[in-house]
């Protein structure tokens, strides 16, 4: 990202908290930490169908995928040591993408705003 922006530009991240991805999400009804939290040498790999794009029917040829969690200190880090300045961090209680399916709740603010709340 450093080396994209101009001089003065402004790099705005929202993700997922890195413990998301630790999370068991196959289960239905409960959710535990099965997963490392923090970073590994090797990707976890998974099978998953599905799309990026929720119109049009375009699902997704190769449906393997390589994940690699990168915890909030390596997150930080990384953007630091590339000389890139830090004027915020915030967490927030909800998530604009259902992340732990069947456990979340809309919330009043609606779908695709903030909407997803743990239920």
């Amino acid at each position: 990202m450093a080396g994209l922006l101009k001089a003065g530009g402004r790099f705005f991240m929202r993700e997922g908290h890195p413990v998301l991805w630790a999370l068991n999400q196959t289960r239905q009804h409960d959710v535990k930490l099965e997963l490392p939290y923090f970073e590994q040498p090797a990707p976890i790999l998974a099978d998953k169908l599905g799309t990026y794009v929720e119109a049009g029917g375009h699902e997704f040829v190769a449906t393997v995928v390589a994940e690699f969690n990168h915890g909030l200190g390596e997150i930080v880090t990384a953007l630091l040591e590339r000389g890139m300045r830090i004027v915020g961090l915030t967490e927030h209680d909800s998530c604009p993408w259902e992340a732990l399916p069947g456990l979340m709740d809309v919330d009043s603010r609606g779908k695709g705003s903030d909407g997803y709340c743990y239920d």
